[in-house]
């Protein structure tokens, strides 16, 4: 298979670890041919322009559980990295402590990235 550049690729493998000490194990293995994701909606984009290479390995980091999640502690919101736009925009926690980022939630982004939950 080909890109749009016509040189042949390779996919890379996928690796998807439980929590976020098994995640940097790998990266600590693969080193610079190897890169985060959850989405990578992003990083498609840039795969496909021919603007960043593709990595021989991703670490799907959508099931370590400690990168989703809203939280209020000692009046400090938190919002994990992998939580859906859907979910801050539903949040009453968010509401609560940053209504403009409900509202910012709700109008970025096409629904289905809105909904996006992995």
């Amino acid at each position: 298979m080909s890109n749009i550049h016509g040189s042949s690729f390779r996919y890379p493998e996928v690796w998807r670890p439980a929590d976020p000490a098994e995640a940097w194990q790998w990266k600590r293995r693969f080193g610079a041919e190897a890169a985060f994701a959850a989405g990578a909606t992003w990083l498609r984009t840039q795969w496909e322009a021919g603007s960043l290479p593709m990595p021989s390995y991703l670490i799907d980091l959508s099931a370590v559980k400690e990168l989703t999640g809203i939280k209020v502690k000692h009046n400090r919101l938190t919002i994990g990295a992998l939580t859906s736009l859907a979910q801050v925009r539903s949040s009453a926690e968010v509401l609560a402590n940053a209504p403009a980022l409900t509202a910012a939630a709700a109008a970025i982004a096409a629904h289905s990235i809105r909904q996006l939950r992995r």
